[in-house]
C-alpha cells in the first residue's frame, strides 16, 4: 500500500510561499530604499544648486563692481522657491577672496560650497612698468608686459603687451608681438600701492613678523630664508675696505651683523621691515618680504624644492638693489621671485667710496675709488657680474639700470605666480576677475 505524499506537497507549497514572501519583501524594501536614496540625492542636488546660486550672485556683483567685496562681508540670506542661501566673504593667505555659500532647503537639508576669486596681480606680468619701455633687438621677454607709457619693441614679447600709450615695433607686429598687443589701456596708479603696503604692515604686526625702524649704529636688517623659516639680523656695517693681501681682512661687501632671532614663515606669509633690508636664501613656503626702505639682493633667492608650487614676493617702497661690487655676489645671480619697486627701480649699485690701505700713511684712504669714478669694472677686485637671471616677475616705477652691473639680463616668467601669487601681492582691480577654485566643502 503506497503512502500519501500530501504532507510533502504542503511543505513545498509553504516553503515556496515563504521564499516568494521574502522576495517580495526584499523588492519592496529595495524600492523604498531607492526612493529614499533618490529623495536624498535630489535634496543634495537642490541644496547644491542653491549654494551655487549664492556663489554666482556674489561673483556677478564683484564683476559689476570690483570694490564690492571690500565692503560686503555677507550677502544674504536670500530666499528662493526651495530654500535660501547665504554667502560670507573672507581672504586666503595669498590675498584671494574666499566665498563660502551655504544652501539650505525648506526641510533643513543643506550643502556648503567654497570658491576663491581674485583679480589679476602685478605678479601676472614678467615686466610691469610705470614708465615707457624700449626693448632692443635680440631681447626676448617670456610673458606678459605692461607699461603706463609706451612700449617700443624691437625684440620679442611672447605674452600680451599692454601700454597706456602706444605699442610700436621694429620689424612687424607679428614678429615683435606674437602674443598680441593693446594700446591705450587703463593706466595703473603706482602711488595707490602704498595702501597695499600699509595692509601688509598691519598683517605682519599681527603675526609677529614686523620689524621696527632701527637707530644708529644699525643701518638695516638682514633676512636669510631657509625653507619655511628665516633668520633675522641687524646690520651695523657694510665693509668697503678692500682686503689686504696675506691678511684676514673681510671681503668687500661683508655685513657686520648681530642676531635678532629665527622666525617661522607665518600662515599669513608676510614679513615687513620698517628699514632697509638685505634678503637672500631659499624658501619652502609662500612668503612676501616687504620693506619701507630699500631692499638689497646680494645673493641667490630660489625655491628649496624646484618642483614646489610655492612663490615668493619681494616688495620695496624704494629700490631693489643688486650690489654687484660685493665679493660675495654670485657670478650668475638667480632670482626666483616676483619683485616690485613701488617707488623706485631695479638697480645695479655702483660701489661707494671703496678704501684701500695706504702703506705709507698706515691708514685706509679712498685712493682706489672715488664716488665720481665713471667705471668700477676695470678692476679685477670689483668685476662686473656675468648675468642676472630672473625667473618670476618684475615691476618698477622708474626704468631699471642693470647694464652697469650685469653683462646679461634674462627675464623669464614663472607660471606659478599666475596660479599662486605671493601672499597679499598687489591686485589689479581693473583687470578681469578670475575664479581659481569652486568645490563643495565638507567641513
Amino acid at each position: 500500500m503506497l503512502e500519501s505524499d500530501s504532507g510533502m506537497a504542503l511543505a513545498v507549497v509553504m516553503l515556496m510561499s515563504a521564499v516568494l514572501f521574502l522576495l517580495a519583501t526584499t523588492v519592496l524594501m529595495l524600492v523604498s530604499y531607492r526612493e529614499t536614496q533618490t529623495g536624498a540625492v535630489t535634496e543634495r542636488n537642490q541644496s547644491m544648486h542653491i549654494a551655487d546660486a549664492g556663489i554666482n550672485e556674489y561673483v556677478y556683483r564683484v564683476s559689476d563692481d570690483n570694490s564690492y567685496y571690500r565692503t560686503n562681508e555677507t550677502l544674504g540670506p536670500i530666499e528662493t522657491q526651495d530654500g535660501q542661501w547665504t554667502v560670507t566673504r573672507s581672504y586666503t593667505p595669498s590675498g584671494a577672496v574666499l566665498l563660502t555659500s551655504v544652501g539650505i532647503l525648506n526641510n533643513g537639508s543643506q550643502r556648503t560650497v567654497r570658491a576663491t576669486i581674485r583679480f589679476p596681480t602685478i605678479a601676472d606680468y614678467v615686466l610691469f612698468m610705470n614708465e615707457s619701455q624700449s626693448i632692443g633687438t635680440g631681447a626676448t621677454l617670456y610673458g606678459k608686459v605692461f607699461s603706463n607709457g609706451n612700449i617700443s619693441n624691437s625684440g620679442v614679447i611672447t605674452g600680451l603687451a599692454e601700454a597706456g600709450g602706444t605699442c610700436t615695433w621694429g620689424t612687424s607686429a607679428a614678429v615683435n608681438y606674437p602674443g598680441g598687443y593693446k594700446s591705450g589701456v587703463a593706466k595703473q596708479d603706482f602711488t595707490q600701492l602704498t595702501t597695499n603696503l600699509a595692509n601688509m604692515q598691519t598683517t605682519a604686526s599681527g603675526s609677529g613678523t614686523y620689524y621696527a625702524p632701527l637707530s644708529s649704529p644699525n643701518i638695516g636688517y638682514r633676512m636669510v630664508m631657509n625653507g619655511a623659516q628665516a633668520t633675522i639680523y641687524k646690520v651695523t656695517r657694510v665693509n668697503n675696505n678692500y682686503p689686504r693681501a696675506s691678511t684676514s681682512d673681510p671681503p668687500l661687501g661683508e655685513l657686520t651683523t648681530t642676531l635678532v632671532g629665527t622666525a617661522v614663515v607665518p600662515y599669513e606669509g608676510v614679513f615687513f621691515f620698517d628699514d632697509d633690508v638685505w634678503v637672500s636664501g631659499n624658501y619652502a613656503a609662500n612668503v612676501t618680504v616687504v620693506t619701507s626702505g630699500n631692499m638689497y639682493l646680494a645673493d641667490h633667492i630660489t625655491l628649496t624644492n624646484p618642483n614646489s608650487n610655492v612663490t615668493c614676493g619681494l616688495i620695496s617702497k624704494g629700490n631693489l638693489i643688486f650690489p654687484y661690487w660685493y665679493q660675495t655676489m654670485p657670478e650668475a645671480v638667480q632670482m626666483q621671485a616676483a619683485m616690485l619697486a613701488q617707488g623706485g627701480k631695479l638697480n645695479a649699485e655702483n660701489p661707494p667710496t671703496v678704501k684701500k690701505y695706504n702703506t705709507t700713511t698706515k691708514d685706509w684712504t679712498d685712493t682706489l675709488f672715488t664716488s665720481t669714478s665713471s667705471s668700477y669694472t676695470n678692476y679685477t677686485y670689483c668685476p662686473m657680474n656675468t648675468s642676472l637671471n630672473v625667473n618670476g616677475g618684475t615691476a618698477m616705477f622708474v626704468a631699471s639700470s642693470l647694464s652697469n652691473g650685469f653683462t646679461q639680463r634674462n627675464f623669464n616668467y614663472d607660471p606659478r605666480l599666475m596660479s599662486n601669487p605671493p601672499p597679499m601681492y598687489p591686485q589689479l582691480t581693473g583687470g578681469e576677475l578670475k575664479v581659481d577654485t569652486w568645490a563643495e566643502s565638507t567641513n
